[in-house]
């Protein structure tokens, strides 16, 4: 996005020459390669587009062209009103925060339509061209067109981020107008303005931080300006759950129920909710259900994972669990899969696991009380009194440990005798 307004500064505004602005222009493409092979290497297939796309993330995608197109010049118009009076500001802008727009008669449509045309007019007018005008409505549009929906649909419908680059551009273009106005009206009326200015988006921003003070303030503010956010009444039942207010937690969940019920996080949510009642059939389904629409649902393959510990089915938990880690390779998760190995008289494969995933921490008691464990199981007392003992000298106090420990020596003391 950056090339073309490196371009424009060259030839428009330095008033240099079209072909060799545009060869000089060429010395960014090493620098962008090596970042694209890179990129590559991070995203694979993702770089090529947003493959992943879903109806939550951004229902633009899944709208007619006609539709899609109208709404977008809609979200231009919301970021518009947004640069201007940042007084209605949400966190998430996702389904169904935002309706698709079918007519061309509808005001946001034309207001926003009509920005896009200013800008465009500014920046072609041969009249204006070589100007602060037009290089301001280019840094507006190279960012913007990348995020807008209009070329391509994207991972968002919107998002106040997206904005810190455009933002600029309508900044130049602000400061632009008010210079102009300078040369005719008081200087002393224009630098009230921006005093008024200042105050005004400073006590914004002040206001504004206190939302983000926690999650519940977050949530709960962003859901006064965007009610029928998916994402944001999932994430306000996930705080109700935090604090235990399950009440308050199955009512975030029914309206996102009514919202858009075929979704992995809330039928995860819906599985979590109904596990705490004791239901755990339905928590089960629930979870499955999570995961059949999103196969990748680390929350719902470890919410699964412990529901089938809790219940006994150790064979579908380990099975759960290695699909948890081999993702999500955390120290938590890889104990617990280990511990449901040693439960199936498996210590061998326990014993692997915690090699590859967490190699030989000597250091944490947790991870050699484990290997001391499952030695322990598979019957090698003296490799187990290792690293049982290293546990203990680490604190850890369980009594299992401690017992296990003592049988070992044990054990280990009647081969030598």
């Amino acid at each position: 996005m950056v090339l073309p307004i490196i371009f424009y500064i060259d030839w428009a505004l330095l008033r240099n020459r079209f072909f060799p602005a545009i060869k000089r222009t060429f010395v960014f493409a090493p620098a962008i390669f090596i970042y694209a092979l890179l990129r590559y290497k991070a995203l694979g297939i993702y770089f090529f587009g947003d493959v992943s796309t879903t109806i939550v993330g951004n229902h633009l995608k899944f709208l007619p062209l006609k539709e899609r197109i109208l709404t977008a010049f809609k979200v231009l118009y919301m970021y518009l009103e947004r640069l201007v009076w940042p007084v209605r500001l949400s966190a998430d802008y996702s389904y169904s925060a935002i309706s698709p727009v079918s007519s061309f008669t509808d005001p946001t449509f034309l207001v926003g339509a009509g920005f896009f045309v200013f800008l465009l007019w500014l920046l072609i007018s041969k009249r204006i061209r070589p100007s602060v005008g037009a290089f301001g409505s280019l840094v507006f549009l190279a960012p913007y067109l990348i995020i807008s929906n209009l070329i391509k649909p994207v991972g968002t419908i919107m998002g106040e981020r997206l904005m810190y680059f455009p933002s600029f551009g309508f900044l130049l273009l602000f400061s632009y107008l008010l210079f102009k106005l300078s040369e005719k009206i008081s200087k002393k009326f224009i630098y009230a303005v921006l005093a008024l200015i200042i105050v005004f988006f400073s006590a914004r921003t002040v206001a504004r931080n206190k939302d983000w003070y926690d999650a519940r303030t977050l949530f709960t503010e962003t859901l006064k300006e965007a009610p029928n956010s998916l994402i944001a009444r999932m994430a306000m039942a996930a705080v109700h759950v935090k604090y235990d207010e399950w009440d308050k937690a199955k009512e975030q969940l029914n309206i996102a129920l009514g919202i858009y019920e075929d979704n992995s996080r809330v039928q995860n949510l819906w599985g979590i909710i109904a596990d705490h009642e004791g239901n755990q059939k339905l928590a089960e389904e629930k979870y499955l259900r999570s995961l059949e629409l999103n196969p990748d649902a680390i929350n719902a393959q470890i919410n699964l994972a412990e529901l089938y510990a809790k219940q006994g089915r150790l064979e579908e938990a380990g099975a759960m669990f290695k699909k948890v880690i081999e993702f999500y390779p955390v120290t938590e998760y890889v104990v617990r899969y280990a511990y449901t190995q040693i439960a199936l008289n498996k210590p061998e494969e326990a014993i692997n696991a915690v090699a590859y995933y967490l190699g030989d921490d000597l250091n944490n008691p947790d991870i050699s009380a484990l290997a001391g464990t499952a030695y322990f199981t598979k019957g090698d007392y003296k490799t187990a009194v290792f690293y049982l003992k290293r546990a203990v000298e680490l604190g850890n106090t369980a009594p299992e440990v401690q017992k296990m420990l003592e049988i070992s020596e044990v054990q280990t003391l009647s081969k030598f005798c």
